[in-house]
């Protein structure tokens, strides 16, 4: 014996008939699963029913209760939460809710573009993990100043600050890539950085970071204040990111001398780059000059004469 119903799976039993009793049979329907397809605008949202966490939309959800009304939060970083009422369909049925998000008033979002595509996003010097562009929308807090950096092997790396207000929602930036790489140079002295030619690298505090610069052979010029300092070194771009961590160490005169530095001026304490240096130490009424051969070390002052 079977039963059937629309939105039920079957229920089949033996029976053995009785020539003289009724033989009474019970046999129990089982709903099929009702399937809800959910969605928002934008996507993402976590979806709850009755505390529980269904997923992440778009999903297809097959754990509501036929027939009856249901409450389903959505719930999005940077959005306000929705409720929606939902009657479930009849057993063994299908369909489908979607709702439209509202952006939270604390927050605002943007939408980064390259040409060419595929470029790795920095917000305010943090990778943004497993992100590429395109990127159709990124919530960020209003009122707080954002520095977004693209960056693809082959290309310069470019940037843009943006502050935005509350409710602001995908506001583009777009990036067009020119051939080249970056270059970030760090040191253990405060100071500022140039490179020659490149006017978007002139004059940079340390650390400079990301700095765009064409293909070509470019000299790094580094100068201090406090100890005086100065250095240049050569660095070479072809497509690729140079990083560069220069150290310095310092020598100091001793009492009633000082060190000769750049165009006729003289210091008492000065940063080199480390490794082995002559310094030009003046001892007298500034006619004595002796060449004085150094070890300077990173982090360490070494006297002279």
């Amino acid at each position: 014996m079977s039963a059937h119903r629309d939105g039920y799976n079957s229920a089949t039993t033996v029976v053995e008939p009785s020539e003289d009793r009724v033989v009474s049979v019970s046999l129990a329907l089982e709903p099929r699963a009702t399937v809800v397809f959910v969605d928002s605008d934008p996507e993402g949202a976590s979806v709850v029913y009755d505390g529980k966490d269904l997923g992440t939309t778009p999903i297809s959800v097959d754990a509501l209760p036929p027939g009856e009304t249901v409450d389903l939060v959505f719930k999005k970083a940077g959005y306000r939460d929705v409720t929606r009422q939902f009657k479930v369909p009849r057993p063994g049925s299908e369909s489908s809710i979607s709702v439209s998000l509202r952006m939270d008033s604390n927050f605002g979002s943007v939408v980064i573009t390259t040409e060419p595509p595929g470029a790795q996003v920095l917000q305010n010097g943090e990778l943004l993990a497993g992100a590429t562009t395109p990127i159709d929308e990124h919530i960020v807090q209003a009122g707080k100043r954002y520095t977004f950096t693209v960056k693809l092997p082959g290309y310069m790396p470019m940037s843009a600050t943006r502050t935005l207000k509350a409710g602001d929602r995908s506001v583009p930036l777009d990036f067009t890539l020119e051939k080249g790489g970056g270059l970030s140079i760090t040191a253990n002295i405060d100071g500022r950085v140039s490179v020659s030619g490149v006017k978007a690298c002139d004059k940079r505090d340390l650390p400079m970071l990301d700095c765009p610069v064409p293909n070509g052979k470019y000299k790094v010029r580094i100068e201090g204040t406090r100890p005086y300092a100065y250095a240049e070194v050569p660095v070479t771009i072809k497509g690729n990111e140079v990083r560069q961590d220069l150290q310095f160490g310092f020598v100091e005169a001793v009492d009633g001398c000082v060190i000769e530095i750049r165009r006729n001026r003289t210091a008492k304490k000065v940063a080199f780059l480390e490794g082995s240096r002559k310094v030009s130490v003046n001892c007298g009424d500034g006619a004595e000059r002796n060449k004085v051969s150094v070890r300077v070390n990173a982090d360490r002052t070494a006297t002279v004469p």
